[in-house]
């Protein structure tokens, strides 16, 4: 709502509706996959810092090859219900008059008086859209999960 309404005012740029919503939902995200990372970061024990270290392994290297490959393991169940989130929080553009799948699910029943059936079908396309990607990240922890045996 403030993008698309203050933002023009305060700037004198208008986004547009997309465009409003597309940033308001990709900054929102942002910060939500900052702080898993940064916990799936820190989550992993300081001695894999200090055995890189005394290795003589590099900054980006610890990182690259000790830290993140770790810390992945620990992000993915939270990245994964994240997308699912941003996925069903696109609901939230309809507010600003940006087109969206329930948006446009709920015009559709009000034109032809037939809620049950079209919100139906809209649930279940959200469905399809979402549990394809929750498949998806589990059996990348699973994976992951295997390797670790």
């Amino acid at each position: 709502m403030w993008l698309y309404y203050g933002l023009p005012i305060l700037t004198g740029r208008d986004l547009g509706a997309f465009g409003a919503a597309a940033a308001a939902l990709g900054l929102n995200i942002a910060a939500f996959f900052a702080e898993i990372f940064r916990a799936g970061i820190a989550g992993i024990d300081r001695t894999q810092w200090q055995a890189a270290h005394v290795l003589g392994i590099g900054l980006g290297d610890t990182l690259r090859f000790v830290i993140l490959p770790q810390a992945l393991r620990n992000v993915l169940p939270p990245t994964g219900t994240t997308v699912i989130y941003l996925i069903k929080g696109t609901a939230l553009a309809s507010a600003i008059g940006t087109p969206e799948l329930l948006r446009v699910g709920q015009l559709i029943s009000n034109e032809t008086f037939r809620p049950v059936e079209t919100l139906t079908i809209v649930a279940v396309a959200y469905f399809v859209l979402t549990y394809p990607i929750a498949l998806l990240f589990y059996a990348i922890e699973r994976r992951l999960a295997a390797g670790r045996a």
